[in-house]
C-alpha cells in the first residue's frame, strides 16, 4: 500500500496541468523581474577615483601625524616593551612564545641546527617552571 500511495503522489506532482500553470507562473515572475532589472539600470556605471573633502584631507594631513606621534606611536612602543620585559622574566625570547602548531612554523623547526632546537627546548622548560 506504501508503493500505491507513492506511485500517486508521484503522478499528482507531475500532472501536466501543473506542471503548465507552475511553468507559467515562474516564466511570468521572471519576465517581471527581468523588466524591473533593465529599468532601474538604463546606464553604464563607470569608476571615478574617490575626491577626498576637505575634512578628509584634514584629517589625513594633521590629524592622524599628530594621533600616531602623541598617542598611538607611544602606546605601541610601550606594549612591544612589557611584552619583551615579561618574556625576559620568563627568559624566553618571541619566537618561542608564537604558535609552534602552524605549517609554515614546524617546517621551519625541521630546518633548525640541533644546537639551536636544543636551546629553544631549555628556555621552554626554564619559562614553564617560572609560570
Amino acid at each position: 500500500s506504501v508503493a500505491i500511495l507513492a506511485q500517486v503522489q508521484f503522478q499528482w506532482v507531475h500532472c501536466p496541468l501543473l506542471a503548465a500553470l507552475a511553468m507559467s507562473f515562474h516564466r511570468a515572475m521572471a519576465k517581471y523581474f527581468a523588466g524591473r532589472t533593465q529599468q532601474t539600470t538604463p546606464h553604464i556605471i563607470k569608476y571615478c577615483q574617490p575626491q577626498e573633502n576637505q575634512l578628509q584631507a584634514f584629517r589625513r594631513q594633521v590629524l592622524a601625524p599628530a594621533w600616531f606621534a602623541v598617542f598611538k606611536g607611544p602606546m605601541e612602543k610601550w606594549e612591544y616593551m612589557r611584552s619583551v620585559a615579561t618574556m625576559r622574566n620568563y627568559g624566553i625570547m618571541a619566537d618561542d612564545a608564537t604558535n609552534c602548531r602552524n605549517h609554515i612554523f614546524e617546517r621551519a623547526m625541521e630546518l633548525l641546527p640541533e644546537d639551536i632546537k636544543t636551546h629553544r627546548y631549555r628556555r621552554a622548560m626554564r619559562a614553564c617552571e617560572f609560570s
